[in-house]
């Protein structure tokens, strides 16, 4: 008797955490294609994890949209598209554009992982006149800066509870990026960055059944 008691609640242990599971696989199934993604970011330039204190000395933001890569209306893959400006006061202002390809798993109820691999163009601007010597005097090339190659990697977590009516996901991310140039002194520029968002649908969606 002991022992069939034993089986049941062996059972049951077993078996609630698959049906929920099975019940919050929505969490990666109740998605749209091309939500508004929009947030606001830290950066840092410089190596990463080294002063993470100094991510929130620059702020930004970010805006873009992402579509799924398995799916309509799944999003454990996804292929997002991301335009941003950053202020820095003492190495110049950035603007970028990238894309990125993100693994998005469920890790428990509505709760997803983040892991996201990139490649885009940051344009670096300078953050006063540069100037250049050139027959025997200084010229002022302007703050507009140089186009870089742009590798974005990153890890975070989200939030994807879904109700009828707007589309709402926030996420926190962070990012390690690295700016590469063939004609610059460094050739490789580290940055890191950490940004709150959300991906949102403003308009009435159907309810998810």
């Amino acid at each position: 008797m002991k022992v069939k008691i034993l089986l049941l609640a062996l059972m049951l242990a077993v078996g609630i955490p698959i049906v929920r599971a099975q019940q919050n696989s929505n969490a990666i199934r109740a998605y749209r294609n091309f939500p508004i993604v929009v947030g606001v970011q830290f950066q840092s330039i410089g190596r990463p994890f080294k002063t993470f204190k100094a991510n929130f000395a620059n702020p930004g933001f970010r805006i873009g949209t992402e579509v799924s890569l398995t799916g309509r209306q799944k999003q454990d893959w996804a292929q997002a598209f991301t335009i941003g400006w950053n202020y820095n006061k003492h190495s110049g202002n950035s603007f970028v554009a990238f894309t990125q390809t993100i693994y998005r798993p469920v890790v428990v109820g509505d709760f997803l992982a983040d892991i996201r691999l990139g490649i885009g163009l940051t344009r670096n601007m300078h953050p006063s006149g540069a100037w250049q010597q050139a027959s025997g005097s200084l010229d002022n090339k302007g703050s507009w800066g140089k186009t870089m190659l742009l590798i974005p990697t990153g890890i975070g977590v989200g939030y994807n509870g879904y109700h009828s009516g707007t589309y709402f996901s926030p996420f926190a991310t962070y990012e390690v990026l690295a700016a590469i140039s063939c004609k610059h002194i460094i050739p490789v520029l580290p940055a890191s960055s950490l940004q709150v968002g959300a991906r949102l649908y403003p308009f009435s969606l159907s309810e998810r059944k």
